[in-house]
């Protein structure tokens, strides 16, 4: 997961890990890329809204390299200027914060199998 806020990684790692998945947890978007070559996620979990590298850029760099890895995006804020930058291809998920437990496993579980 990548996330500036460490509230937000908090919250994720304890209801991922209770629920048997392995985490990897990044701060910013330059870390969370250092983190994907290092780590070869099954999914990534994303902030779009970061002081760095905002999760659009991100999206990019990650599909710059050819990984299909998929990707899915979460904001608190509805940016529409991001939504320009951000093409829906190349994510397979979108969830607005705050989110439920059940909405956070339906999407990473979806996104997860539209890439099988």
């Amino acid at each position: 997961m990548i996330d500036d806020e460490p509230h937000v990684r908090w919250i994720l790692r304890g209801t991922l890990e209770a629920l048997d998945y392995r985490v990897e947890e990044a701060s910013d978007g330059r870390s969370g890329l250092d983190a994907l070559v290092r780590f070869a996620p099954d999914v990534v979990l994303l902030d779009m809204t970061m002081p760095d590298l905002d999760g659009a850029e991100v999206v990019k760099r990650i599909r710059e390299t050819g990984s299909r890895v998929p990707i899915v995006v979460s904001s608190g804020y509805h940016d529409t200027g991001m939504d320009k930058r951000l093409l829906r291809e190349e994510i397979q998920g979108f969830l607005s914060k705050p989110y439920s437990t059940k909405e956070l496993l339906a999407s990473l579980d979806h996104a997860v199998d539209k890439e099988r």
